[in-house]
């Protein structure tokens, strides 16, 4: 008789013990959602694949390094002043081995023909999206430097005059730093802006011609300042 009504007894507390809800405070929270990556919000535009691509998410153990270590490869449309490595402008492909050296070479248009240029330079990543560099590139063309002064007549009289030297093959070695990125968006996207100094190798392969008195030999044109950018994508 005791043992039957033990078992009623528990019975009735199995039956009448409240299940567990969603709004129990005594029931465990639902497991946190994990956050949305970033390919669920940045659209593709083409080959130029957001950051959430396999190739990105694999370089993110890179720290500071970044693309600059998992796309070490570039092709770029360059554009500028005369007298940088490809002159007004042209086009270029890179590679580097290490994020902290790159080897170029390209081919481009400086006003008096074709010219072509073989462009090494250091790298150091600040960010992952962010680089500062030094350059030595080397470069040979076609070159002309001219050198022109109108009649002066106030207060007294000047004549004018035009010297002109003119190389068929000019050898220039340029002093470059540069600013490199790479768009946090569009990982794919280089861009670099560049400038510095051009020095001219062989300046006595000239033709000279002037029309002052004793305006040949010159040393114009040996030495030119200029700046330019280059885009284009890495991989």
């Amino acid at each position: 008789m005791r043992t039957a009504c033990f078992a009623l007894v528990m019975g009735a507390l199995v039956t009448v013990a409240p299940s567990a809800r969603g709004d129990d405070p005594s029931a465990p929270p639902p497991p946190p959602q994990p956050p949305p990556t970033t390919q669920d919000w940045l659209p593709r535009f083409g080959p130029f694949s957001p950051a959430g691509t396999p190739r990105d998410q694999a370089s993110d153990g890179l720290g500071t390094l970044g693309s600059w270590a998992s796309r070490p490869r570039g092709i770029l449309l360059q554009g500028g002043s005369a007298g940088g490595p490809l002159g007004y402008g042209g086009l270029s492909f890179e590679y580097a081995p290490l994020p902290w050296l790159v080897a170029g070479a390209g081919a481009g248009f400086n006003g008096a023909g074709a010219t072509a240029a073989f462009m090494p330079r250091l790298r150091l990543p600040l960010t992952r999206w962010l680089a500062i560099g030094f350059g030595v590139p080397f470069s040979a063309g076609p070159y002309v430097a001219v050198l022109t002064q109108p009649e002066l007549c106030s207060p007294g009289c000047q004549a004018g005059f035009r010297t002109t030297r003119t190389w068929d093959v000019a050898f220039w070695l340029h002093a470059e730093p540069n600013i490199e990125m790479r768009v946090p968006r569009l990982p794919g996207m280089a861009m670099r802006f560049y400038g510095g100094e051009s020095f001219l190798l062989n300046t006595h392969d000239d033709r000279c011609d002037s029309t002052l008195s004793g305006g040949c030999p010159s040393s114009i044109g040996e030495r030119i300042w200029y700046g330019g950018i280059a885009l284009g994508y890495a991989w």
